[in-house]
């Protein structure tokens, strides 16, 4: 279950750099590397830096419960931090779009 978690957190940061470029009119790669979204959006916006550590953190968990060889021992805690790190990462797109594009 926790597999499923950290993935989808993956994915909500991941889904949250690729709105930012596509709102600017930006190509978006196919990657699910966040720290080169990251690289993307900084060249819009330079505060993306910020969201560096946590793109390292959480990209693998996009990847290494889907293929071979699949990593297990995720802990609670693990999760608690990628679902922030998700969290974290949403807001700070949504705040530097126009409040009429917000959910």
């Amino acid at each position: 279950m926790l597999t499923g978690v950290v993935y989808h957190c993956q994915q909500a940061f991941e889904e949250a750099l690729k709105a930012f470029l596509v709102w600017h009119s930006q190509n978006v790669p196919r990657t699910h590397a966040l720290p080169d979204l990251v690289i993307l959006c900084e060249q819009i916006d330079p505060s993306f830096s910020s969201l560096a550590t946590a793109a390292a953190q959480v990209t693998p968990c996009g990847t290494a419960f889907r293929y071979p060889p699949i990593v297990v021992g995720l802990s609670d805690l693990d999760a608690f931090e990628a679902l922030d790190a998700a969290r974290d990462a949403l807001a700070f797109v949504l705040a530097r779009h126009p409040s009429t594009v917000h959910p």
